[in-house]
């Protein structure tokens, strides 16, 4: 996961809650919720789940699911 060990580091984490296609839902934990530079790193998970697949897909944050 992007970034994931730099994370835990500062005392959060990030992962994957729910893959059914798109969006992804990703969930941000620890100080990283809520951290102003969440978007960034979802943004860099998403870049580094589409390298993978080689497919575009969108991410969403666990706070905008309904």
């Amino acid at each position: 996961m992007f970034g994931r060990p730099y994370l835990r580091a500062d005392g959060g984490d990030c992962g994957l809650v729910h893959v059914d296609a798109d969006p992804v839902y990703v969930k941000l934990s620890g100080v990283c919720a809520g951290c102003q530079f969440g978007p960034i790193i979802i943004n860099g998970m998403r870049q580094r789940l589409n390298e993978a697949v080689r497919t575009l897909v969108s991410f969403r944050s666990t706070e905008d699911r309904t």
